[in-house]
């Protein structure tokens, strides 16, 4: 990876949403290999709660699994870009799938979210796919 996209990813912290402990860590490691800060929660729920708590612009981006207990990835998106908060609007919502065929990807954005992984994650997809929504909004 390039220099230039490195830089993409200074100071940068993601909540990474993701039920399975496995993919967590697995997707840590490599934002982590990246210097990007990761938080990990594990359903919707807490995923909405920990963004509503946190400063405006504490987080650069959202990897949100789809397929979760107590809330589904796209229900929690809903309930983000709902929320009374500056950034709540804004903030990029990237969804993880291993079922990204074209409905379901338009279905996420339909429900907010800005893009998706597929699953299995390729490292160089998630950095580009993050790059370019860092790089989009950056401060």
């Amino acid at each position: 990876m390039s220099e230039e996209m490195d830089k993409s990813f200074l100071n940068k912290r993601v909540l990474l949403v993701e039920d399975n402990e496995i993919n967590a860590e697995v997707m840590t490691s490599m934002l982590e290999m990246k210097n990007i800060k990761v938080e990990v929660v594990y359903d919707g729920e807490e995923a909405v709660d920990k963004f509503e708590k946190s400063p405006a612009g504490y987080y650069n981006a959202i990897l949100m699994d789809i397929e979760m207990p107590v809330m589904t990835g796209v229900e929690a998106s809903k309930v983000i870009r709902t929320l009374h908060k500056q950034d709540a609007m804004t903030i990029p919502i990237i969804s993880v799938t291993a079922n990204s065929m074209y409905e379901n990807v338009f279905f996420s954005r339909k429900y907010g979210m800005d893009d998706y992984v597929g699953k299995p994650i390729e490292p160089d997809n998630l950095y580009a796919v993050l790059k370019k929504w860092f790089d989009k909004y950056a401060k």
